[in-house]
């Protein structure tokens, strides 16, 4: 067929006008010749239809398909495939390929839908794959990663009309146009889709929204589009923005201003420089109302506010870039990349690195490190994103995952602490954790049933810093900025159970700040606070349960004896009749004082010496510490602040025992280490503090049946001990009785009454 009125700008041919006597034929059944002049071409045939070639299409990949015919992709009869699309197609670089496309659109992914390309059915069979091997989009090479995201399963012509070679309708954007032209697979399901997180997206018009302050957005604000975080495309192109130095630079610095040609748009996603920190801080400093019903929700109805001064610290752990190659320019990723999607990337990934945060199978957009194909069960990632770094990085040898900084050996080890036999147990539960935990917080927050502890209930990325806290304080170290804790709303009397508390945030480790005391993270999830008056068993070595202490209780300042976490301790810091008059600072391993101040990380940390700092996990049962001082016994983690040489231990006989009120060992004995189930080997506790779980955080205890004096009184409620009578002044003599029976804690069969000894000084 042929003739100026039948050309056609579609697959339809017109024939008004159509003369038959002026074709000619050649022999054969066909009107015309058999070559691609039988099909189309201008004035020569019924299709006036562009061959798909570099020619018309993009030469993006070179010199390709001007050998193509319409007679490549079709034939004229016996196929079952829509529009005559051969079921065989001798492509240019895989060879024979099958093609089964018998639907346009509107198949079931996964299970094989017959479409013009499906890049998550697993098949390389739709029409527009079966030769594609560079292009991003429905790739057949299934070693290169291909875009599901990129219109799966829709008509390719909307955008690459057949008529143009399939060259991609006018082109990129060069700004202005709705975003939903070509970017409307992200825009679906960022406006409604409750399968997956997402940022929840309102509209794709391309205009920008400028907004003052973020607490002001609602769920579901208007101003939550596609240029809330990106320029357009004449901002970040450097083909039409000569200010612009790479594509790369397609994001917003901040919400709060215009973008003009020369300002307000990066390519980075975090700026210390900038007074908004970026345009994730822009937002993201205050906490704002999560979309609960138009993403997948975990529960959590706001998000966690990121306090830009604790995050622009000297010292910050985790602010520093990763890079990746955007487009042949690089791209900035700080905040990206922790939190970073899912989904392929069409224009990163030259570098192995590639971020984005529009849509993911996993909560809080933790970035997917290591895992080549995240899925829902993988969500939330929780520790294993932390331990992607802190076990020592994608090398395993010390820098970070991205190879982008160099880690302490310190930080590299933390994931180690956890396969010890005493931990927090971070890997025991999934997806307890909240986002919102700080402002959702109330007494009861973390029940015995259904307790869970993570890396960030004691760690705020955001916040934490690489610095130690000091020996001898009661202050949090830098490892702890940016999370928060409890306090008794005021102290009550010794003995006191606590019911009120106030939440604090820890923001300085200088001490001049009130409230930054480590004891305040710990009281959240070990006292009444967490569990009300249903506190969890704690299992002692002979399977006896316990249920375990309320720290707060313990720790009371106002108790008899407690040790010094939450304000100094009781014990008196002068005496006479002793050495220089200072006997108990004599007592005290530098540099700790009389006057010192402890944590609870002091006691509870590895039992080995070298290993990183905090309550991770130790070998030793209730995550002691370890003794570290090389000398006495492993376990009695005592000395590292009270003299052996002043107290002694189990076959040794100390040197300096007139240092302390009472010679130590006391009339040579009790230096064994008592039972297992409280004293864990550490045969001072005996006497000091073993007769219940958490005994040695503090007591109030008053005097038992025997004796004169309060056994809270220096500690004695020692697992032996029944009764105490103390001397006052130097030379005169008290007493002590022990428990007469053995039982379950109590290993002194020699039970007796009244034990005489000496003062070495006066008491104050």
């Amino acid at each position: 067929l042929g003739g100026t009125g039948i050309a056609a700008v579609n697959n339809t041919a017109d024939f008004t006008g159509f003369n038959p006597a002026t074709i000619r034929g050649d022999g054969n059944l066909l009107r015309r010749g058999a070559d691609d002049g039988t099909c189309g071409g201008k004035m020569m045939g019924c299709h006036n239809l562009a061959v798909h070639s570099s020619d018309v299409a993009t030469n993006t990949y070179g010199t390709w398909g001007r050998e193509f015919t319409c007679l490549t992709c079709h034939q004229p009869h016996g196929t079952p495939n829509i529009f005559l699309i051969k079921q065989t197609i001798a492509t240019p670089n895989s060879g024979d390929m099958p093609v089964d496309f018998r639907i346009l659109t509107g198949g079931v992914p996964g299970t094989h839908d017959f479409s013009m390309g499906d890049a998550t059915d697993g098949s390389n069979d739709s029409i527009c794959e079966v030769c594609h091997t560079k292009p991003t989009h429905f790739n057949n090479v299934d070693a290169s990663t291909p875009d599901p995201n990129h219109n799966n399963d829709a008509n390719c012509t909307s955008c690459h009309p057949h008529e143009q070679g399939f060259k991609l309708l006018g082109g990129e954007s060069s700004g202005g146009t709705d975003c939903a032209t070509c970017h409307a697979s992200l825009f679906t399901p960022m406006n409604s889709d409750t399968s997956q997180y997402h940022h929840y997206l309102d509209s794709t018009t391309a205009t920008y929204p400028v907004v003052a302050d973020s607490s002001t957005l609602t769920a579901t604000d208007a101003n939550k589009r596609c240029l809330m975080c990106h320029v357009d495309h004449n901002i970040f192109r450097p083909d039409l923005n000569g200010n612009s130095t790479g594509r790369s630079n397609n994001l917003r610095e901040t919400i709060k201003s215009t973008v003009t040609t020369s300002s307000n748009f990066t390519n980075s996603d975090y700026s210390s420089s900038h007074a908004d920190g970026g345009i994730c801080l822009s937002c993201h400093t205050n906490s704002m109302t999560k979309n609960t019903t138009q993403q997948k929700s975990d529960g959590s109805t706001s998000t966690t506010a990121i306090n830009k001064t604790l995050f622009d610290d000297v010292n910050a752990a985790h602010n520093y870039n990763a890079t990746s190659d955007f487009s042949g320019s690089a791209f900035n990723a700080n905040c990206s990349k922790c939190h970073s999607d899912t989904l392929p990337k069409s224009y990163q990934g030259g570098s192995g690195n590639a971020f984005g945060l529009h849509v993911s199978v996993l909560n809080w957009f933790n970035a997917p490190l290591g895992l080549s194909s995240p899925t829902s069960g993988d969500d939330p990632l929780e520790e294993v994103l932390c331990q992607a770094c802190h076990a020592g990085g994608a090398s395993g040898s010390g820098p970070d995952y991205y190879n982008a900084t160099t880690m302490s050996q310190a930080a590299i080890n933390i994931a180690d602490m956890f396969s010890k036999t005493y931990i927090h147990p971070i890997g025991g539960t999934k997806g307890v954790h909240k986002l919102d935990e700080r402002a959702t917080a109330a007494p009861g927050w973390n029940p015995s049933s259904g307790r869970h502890v993570e890396c960030t209930d004691c760690h705020n990325p955001h916040g934490a810093t690489d610095a130690l806290h000091t020996t001898g304080s009661n202050i949090i170290g830098g490892a702890l900025l940016g999370s928060w804790g409890v306090k008794p709303t005021s102290w009550g009397a010794g003995g006191t159970q606590h019911t009120s508390f106030t939440k604090v945030d820890f923001t300085d480790t200088s001490g001049g700040t009130p409230d930054q005391l480590q004891a305040y993270l710990c009281f959240k999830c070990h006292s009444y606070f967490a569990y009300q008056n249903s506190p969890p068993n704690m299992t002692l070595p002979d399977a006896t349960p316990l249920p375990q202490p309320d720290v707060v209780t313990a720790f009371n300042p106002n108790n008899k004896a407690h040790h010094a976490v939450a304000g100094p301790g009781n014990h008196p810091t002068t005496g006479s009749g002793g050495v220089s008059g200072n006997t108990f600072a004599q007592t005290l391993v530098a540099p700790w004082t009389p006057g010192s101040t402890v944590s609870c990380s002091d006691c509870h940390m590895s039992d080995t010496s070298g290993d990183p700092e905090g309550t991770h996990g130790s070998a030793n049962r209730y995550m002691l510490r370890g003794n570290e001082t090389g000398v006495g016994s492993s376990v009695v983690l005592c000395y590292n602040c009270h003299k052996r040489d002043v107290y002694g231990d189990d076959g040794y006989s100390p040197p300096s025992q007139g240092l302390s009120r009472v010679n130590h060992p006391f009339n040579g004995n009790h230096t064994d280490p008592g039972k297992a189930p409280l004293t864990t080997g550490i045969w001072c506790m005996n006497c000091h503090g073993g007769i219940e779980p958490g005994g040695m955080h503090g007591t109030n205890a008053g005097a038992g049946p025997t004796g004169d004096d309060s056994l809270g009184e220096q500690f004695l409620n020692g697992s032996n001990m029944e009764g105490i009578t103390r001397p006052t002044t130097t030379g005169i003599t008290g007493e002590c009785y022990t428990i007469g029976s053995t039982n379950s804690i109590n290993n002194c069969s020699r039970g007796h009454g009244g034990q005489g000894f000496t003062a070495n000084y006066d008491m104050p």
